[in-house]
């Protein structure tokens, strides 16, 4: 991955070679258009500027469509590829394990990207420019699990090794429930005069909420090959 990666949705990319994969790894990152297909690769601790993050503190309709635009770019280059893994897998003769387990994953992992790609969407169309700091903190969670999903993919071969991921992302999916029910009740209460612009903000946050949730689904997927595997 180029250190100008900027953001987190998951990209499948199995390598086959003489009717196997000889290698696999997957790209979980949001990043520009140019960057999106990169095939993961150590990186800097450093976080680069993030689109998701960009687009909740866009200042205009035009900067927000254009945001939304890269990640649904993202997007549908991420449908690409997991359609990409699912022939892959059906058509080769030896699998790194179970095929079954590939096209789990490689779905789990497109799920992350739809569910940030809805999040994004519904922002551009609901032209919403403020919102609660919790919501900020959702996105932060998100950045994290797609950094750990990252740096444990190229690990994907060896998958009782991954233990320390699915454990950590799980905690920071069960954080991640706790402050979304907090970040419910905040907008209730604060937008009680205002329903619109409160259900406005809950669509938006249930769609980040449920793109962590679909991270676990991917560190749940990775910690049931590995009992398979061992």
């Amino acid at each position: 991955m180029t250190t100008d990666a900027t953001q987190a949705v998951a990209l499948v990319a199995f390598c086959p070679r003489a009717k196997e994969f000889t290698s696999c790894s997957v790209v979980c990152h949001v990043t520009r258009p140019s960057t999106a297909c990169s095939v993961a690769r150590p990186r800097t601790r450093s976080r680069p500027p993030c689109e998701l993050p960009a687009l909740l503190g866009a200042t205009s309709d035009a900067e927000r469509k254009a945001v939304a635009k890269a990640i649904a770019d993202l997007e549908g280059a991420g449908d690409a590829a997991t359609h990409e893994v699912i022939r892959s897998a059906t058509a080769a003769f030896l699998t790194p394990f179970d095929r079954a387990d590939l096209i789990t994953l490689a779905r789990a992992l497109d799920n992350c990207l739809d569910q940030i790609e809805l999040a994004a969407d519904l922002v551009r169309l609901h032209r919403l420019s403020t919102f609660p700091p919790r919501v900020g903190r959702q996105v932060d969670t998100i950045l994290r699990m797609s950094e750990l999903t990252v740096e444990a993919m190229p690990r994907l071969r060896s998958p009782e090794s991954l233990a320390d991921f699915w454990i950590e992302i799980n905690r920071l999916e069960n954080m991640g429930d706790k402050a979304h029910r907090k970040l419910t009740v905040e907008i209730l209460e604060e937008y009680a005069t205002d329903p619109i612009t409160a259900l406005r903000l809950l669509l938006v946050v249930e769609a980040l909420e449920a793109a962590i949730n679909a991270f676990e689904t991917v560190a749940d997927t990775i910690e049931g090959i590995a009992v398979k595997e061992s």
